[in-house]
């Protein structure tokens, strides 16, 4: 699933956001995915998923140019040895 975001947002674009992003983990969930993936640039909204439970595993350096490119992870569902 793809969730893309126009720059001019305002809190309540971010509130329906979240709420598709909840509704998206949820459907995750229900059909057995354990990990939610999701990437962003330094320009974009890197604090938003650090926000809702997101950890950021790797970054990408002067992507494309100047900017980074940063990737997290959200764990849906603990796994049987956790």
């Amino acid at each position: 699933m793809t969730i893309r975001v126009t720059s001019n947002v305002s809190k309540q674009d971010i509130e329906e956001i979240y709420e598709m992003l909840t509704a998206a983990e949820k459907e995750a969930t229900e059909r057995g995915c354990k990990y939610s993936f999701v990437d962003t640039f330094s320009f974009q909204a890197p604090e938003f998923y650090v926000k809702h439970g997101y950890q950021e595993v790797f970054t990408l350096e002067n992507y494309p140019y100047k900017g980074k490119r940063h990737y997290y992870v959200k764990k849906l569902i603990r796994s049987a040895g956790d």
